[in-house]
């Protein structure tokens, strides 16, 4: 069959991307909205001696699934944005719908030059020019002047993979443990987890924060008045190995800006195949 770019155009490429955006918004609204329901509560745990306490983090209400759930439709969207393209570039080359081996068409995402330049890799993209496989191999990570975990489509690929082997679970709330105040003659012990370090949070198991000493005839509650947790621990959304892993620049971006520089690197790729200015 003869191609028909009119009909198997990449604007559908653009418009994935713009539903990814689209998904992200709805990833960041429910998380606000879980954490407006106060989902988590401080508790004081007694200790084996009289006046000696642990605070505790205890989740009442896990994370809506369907987070995690649109977090793999975001990916989902941005791979399938980047493989669509392929599919075009491929069906513009060989002036055939489907192309040849049109199973093997991907969007190629290598680590490093030896990789995208085997000669197996290339047999797997038959069906596109050796301009376009030029063309696609300057998008590659291993192109960055920064280490390839700064690299968008390197992430893609990543969060992908993880997001796959471990059933939707790669989307986690984190906290960051601030300072608690304390007043006499209620003090405060060591703490368990470090301070202004993001932690992502086990929603089954209560998170120790720290050892509290207090007279032995203190309840809880009096204990409670005497100290200062408002704003003992901040939550947020992310992805652990990706706010622990990301390198320079990316690693300075917190979650939402990381999603929204992925996609506008997926958008800078699509958009010139879609518009026709990729080939001019």
């Amino acid at each position: 069959m003869s191609a028909d770019l009119s009909v198997w155009g990449a604007e559908v490429c653009v418009d994935r991307v713009r539903r990814a955006s689209e998904v992200r918004g709805q990833i960041l609204r429910g998380f606000v909205a879980y954490m407006k329901s106060e989902p988590r509560q401080f508790q004081l745990v007694r200790g084996v001696v009289d006046g000696e306490w642990t605070l505790v983090l205890k989740t009442l209400e896990p994370m809506p699934m369907r987070l995690s759930t649109l977090f793999g439709e975001w990916l989902y969207l941005l791979r399938a944005a980047l493989d669509g393209v392929a599919y075009h570039l491929a069906v513009k080359d060989s002036g055939e719908d489907p192309p040849p081996n049109a199973w093997r068409i991907y969007f190629p995402i290598k680590e490093t030059a030896e990789q995208y330049d085997d000669p197996k890799h290339r047999s797997q993209l038959g069906a596109i020019s050796s301009d376009t496989f030029d063309m696609l191999r300057k998008t590659q990570p291993f192109n960055t002047s920064f280490s390839v975990r700064a690299h968008p489509l390197w992430w893609i690929e990543e969060l992908a993979r993880l997001d796959r082997h471990r059933r939707g679970h790669v989307l986690a709330p984190h906290v960051v443990q601030s300072r608690v105040v304390a007043r006499a003659p209620v003090k405060l012990g060591d703490y368990h987890i470090q301070l202004n370090k993001p932690l992502p949070l086990d929603e089954v198991e209560d998170l120790p924060i720290l050892d509290v000493q207090a007279p032995p005839e203190f309840s809880e509650q009096h204990i409670m008045k005497h100290m200062e947790i408002e704003h003992a621990l901040t939550g947020f959304l992310d992805v652990a190995c990706w706010q622990k892993n990301a390198a320079h620049p990316m690693d300075k971006l917190i979650f939402d800006s990381r999603m929204v520089a992925l996609e506008e690197h997926v958008l800078s790729i699509v958009a010139p195949v879609a518009d026709g200015s990729a080939f001019v």
